[in-house]
C-alpha cells in the first residue's frame, strides 16, 4: 500500500507537471485534456506507470 501511495504521489507531480508545462505554452484545455488522455494511454500500452528508478 505504501508503495501505491508513493506511485500516486508521483504520478500526480508529473501530471501537474505537465499541466504547468502546458499552461506557460498557453495550450488550450482541449489540448491539456487530449494530451493527458493520450499520455495515459500510452501508459497503459506500455503497462508501467511513468515513475523510473
Amino acid at each position: 500500500m505504501m508503495t501505491e501511495s508513493l506511485c500516486i504521489a508521483a504520478i500526480s507531480h508529473l501530471r501537474q507537471r505537465l499541466l504547468d508545462d502546458m499552461a506557460v505554452r498557453r495550450f488550450s484545455q482541449g489540448t491539456q485534456r487530449n494530451y493527458l488522455r493520450n499520455v495515459g494511454r500510452f501508459a497503459m500500452f506500455l503497462g508501467r506507470l511513468g515513475v523510473t528508478n
